[in-house]
């Protein structure tokens, strides 16, 4: 099968014509899926389909703002208008479009690289200083363009992020994990389905920060735009991939989201032995066969060395190959155990079996849309001076929390002793 993957940058820059054709691409590729249709590209699909979705409506938001500001400027309404010695002319937009402008984003990169003045036009997307200050409006809101990006990297590079389940919810609330997974229910004419809201599990969010600090000399030495826009995203990308992919697996649940590895719903687990760790019929007899059939579209979570020392290269009794690498279209390597996508880690994620303590979870399988990030991905940053080390510090900041929906497939590997 033919196909190239585009990213959300690529979309944005396609016109109405070339969108709406490669929008009608991906909706066959989708519904149509060919049989020989490789792991790879089944989830460069479904990740541009995803794409499409916000594409969709980022075009219908564009559209609706355009449509507004026509009906402001013909009724006399209209931009403020700013003249200024220095500056010339220039037209203020006093709407929330004015975070994706250029002004904003020249503006942002002074504040953050020498911490100069929000000029007064941005004032109120500044932290409001005369009132108590709150994780919602702590420091200066990160532009548009830049925020897009760092969640772009981040669903590009991280490892378990890109595959869970994205939302943005109240926090404080208590939902049926029906509202976020919903069922289907044969029905007929004279009966309609259960209302189930009333008997399903529930889970509630919280607003966890979640802070990367940087020296600002890591920024200040950029002299261009877009030179500091590709670093600034670089860093906060890299960084917030990391913690929250570290936060799905191993959250503690204060103060962070709770990982699978922590939640205490997550009760089916499968111990091994050092000794059974390269014998197939052990890992079907202890592992294999607690997966259950509903929950069989599951991703086997584990470190890189558990599998490169243990796994790979394991035959059945027949001597045939169990496990499977092979090579995508972009040359990324996609491994198979057991039928199932193996997602290598670092030990910051998961220990390796050697490592491992006995009793100490090494590997996880969950179907990862099972598990929901509640976040607006709305970025802000903030300047400060540690006065322990008379340096001028950035930190960034993402409003976050994360928890399983459905833990009833999930499995837990751990170490045995023996």
């Amino acid at each position: 099968m033919e196909f190239n993957h585009m990213d959300a940058r690529a979309y944005r820059a396609l016109g109405t014509n070339a969108y709406a054709q490669r929008r009608e691409l991906i909706i066959e590729l989708a519904t149509n899926l060919p049989e020989d249709a490789t792991d790879e590209q089944m989830r460069e699909i479904d990740a541009e389909v995803e794409i499409i979705r916000s594409e969709d409506a980022r075009r219908e938001g564009v559209a609706q703002l355009r449509s507004a500001k026509a009906a402001k400027v013909s009724s006399g309404e209209g931009l403020v208008i700013d003249k200024t010695a220095q500056r010339g002319i220039q037209e203020i937009d006093r709407t929330e479009e004015a975070l994706g402008s250029e002004e904003y984003e020249r503006a942002f990169a002074a504040y953050i690289t020498r911490g100069a003045e929000i000029p007064s036009e941005f004032a109120q997307y500044a932290q409001r200083k005369d009132t108590v200050t709150t994780t919602n409006d702590t420091g200066l809101a990160i532009p548009t363009t830049l925020s897009s990006r760092v969640v772009e990297e981040m669903r590009e590079h991280a490892l378990l992020y890109p595959y869970v389940t994205h939302d943005n919810v109240p926090g404080g609330v208590d939902y049926p994990v029906i509202n976020f997974k919903p069922t289907a229910t044969w029905i007929t004419e004279a009966a309609v389905s259960d209302v189930q809201d009333a008997k399903a599990e529930r889970v509630s969010f919280k607003y966890y920060a979640l802070e990367v600090r940087t020296a600002r000399t890591a920024l200040q030495n950029y002299t261009t735009l877009k030179a500091f826009n590709d670093r600034y995203v670089a860093i906060a990308a890299a960084a917030m991939g990391d913690a929250l992919d570290l936060a799905i697996a191993n959250g503690t649940g204060s103060g962070q989201p709770l990982g699978i590895t922590k939640d205490p719903r997550v009760k089916t687990k499968a111990a091994m032995k050092a000794a059974d760790m390269t014998k197939w019929d052990t890992w079907h007899k202890n592992f294999k066969a607690k997966i259950k059939p509903a929950y069989s579209n599951g991703v086997i979570i584990m470190n890189n060395a558990t599998f490169e020392q243990y796994v790979n290269g394991m035959v059945d009794t027949n001597g045939n190959p169990i496990c499977h690498t092979t090579y995508g279209v972009n040359g990324q390597e996609i491994k198979r155990f057991l039928g199932k996508t193996v997602i290598p880690v670092g030990d910051e994620i998961l220990k390796d079996f050697d490592a491992a303590a006995n009793t100490e979870v090494f590997a996880i399988y969950a179907n990862l849309k099972d598990y929901m990030i509640n976040s607006n991905l709305q970025l802000r940053a903030d300047n400060w001076e540690d006065k322990d080390t008379n340096r001028f510090k950035t930190r960034h900041l993402l409003i976050a929390d994360g928890k399983p929906l459905d833990t009833t497939g999930m499995i837990l590997l751990t170490k045995s002793a023996g």
